[in-house]
């Protein structure tokens, strides 16, 4: 007699086989394809490098279209790739004098009646950021009359220069001078080399050390002598992004001296106004160990000031 098992078995095995496959409720969910403007935002807000709007967009767009929240992810991831790599090629291809952006810092009060003064704030910031080299030059100067009397006067120029390695660590180089009768001295220039570390690197925040040796010459007030010392320099300096419009700063920096030791923290927020102008409020902190009598060792500055960037 023949035996039929193992056809039938078979044929049961292939039916099973098909229907399985054939069966909508068992094939793999198919999301729904996310919808071109919802792209365009997505597109757009990574354009802007802004992380608070880019976060919003998302988180936005997750909600209103939920079945996509892969293919969302998978753009945004997209999106940054392209625009992270059309910004190295722009760093790449640009000249010495390329890529340099400015911004000019006023402000000013003056008062009459019982107390007469006169009071003046400026500064010019520019930066610049290269594949390899980041630059940054500041200008700032101070100046406040009370009654006929000088009773402050800071003046301040400084050069920056970081080289970037592959990974969190820089190489950093500083320049200033600085002019600042009421802590003590005529004229104070700083030289610093170092090395600096980026703690946090996001869009909305960074937060960096760096530190080194450096040498001081400066030149006193009181007989116009000039001194020569090596110092060691630490420095800390934070920015973040609250919110599109309102940003924090902080700069601080330490520099150890035998002869005279000084501090000076530098704290800020900025409020965009419109597409280039802002207003900035910044307070200042410097310390000196070893100021000449009768000047004290702490010194504030209080700054209200408008800000145009070009």
């Amino acid at each position: 007699m023949m035996n039929l098992a193992t056809p039938l078995k078979f044929l049961c095995l292939s039916a099973f086989t098909a229907a399985l496959i054939a069966t909508p409720a068992l094939a793999a969910p198919i999301s729904a394809p996310l919808p071109a403007p919802v792209a365009e935002m997505i597109r757009a807000a990574v354009a802007s490098g802004n992380a608070i709007t880019l976060t919003a967009v998302v988180e936005t767009a997750k909600k209103t279209n939920p079945d996509a929240i892969a293919e969302i992810d998978a753009l945004t991831a997209r999106f940054k790739a392209e625009t992270e790599a059309r910004h190295k090629e722009k760093l790449a291809r640009q000249e010495a004098l390329d890529g340099w952006k400015g911004q000019g810092e006023a402000g000013a009060a003056n008062t009459t009646g019982n107390t007469e003064g006169t009071n003046a704030a400026l500064g010019l910031h520019f930066t610049r950021e290269g594949l390899r080299w980041d630059q940054t030059f500041d200008i700032t100067a101070d100046y406040q009359r009370s009654d006929g009397v000088t009773t402050k006067s800071r003046y301040f120029a400084a050069y920056n220069a970081r080289y970037k390695f592959d990974g969190p660590f820089y190489a950093t180089g500083l320049l200033s001078w600085e002019n600042n009768r009421f802590a003590g001295f005529r004229r104070r220039l700083t030289e610093s080399l170092g090395f600096g570390y980026t703690i946090i690197d996001s869009p909305d925040l960074t937060l960096s050390a760096e530190g080194g040796p450096a040498l001081r010459q400066t030149r006193h007030v009181e007989d116009n002598a000039t001194d020569n010392s090596i110092a060691l320099r630490a420095a800390v300096r934070n920015r973040w992004a609250i919110l599109p419009t309102l940003t924090f700063t902080e700069d601080f920096s330490y520099y150890a001296d035998s002869r005279n030791s000084t501090i000076v923290s530098e704290t800020a927020l900025n409020v965009a106004l419109t597409g280039t102008l802002s207003a900035r409020l910044s307070y200042l902190i410097q310390y000196e160990s070893d100021p000449p009598p009768p000047l004290e060792n702490t010194d504030t500055l209080t700054r209200l000031t408008l800000v145009y960037s070009f």
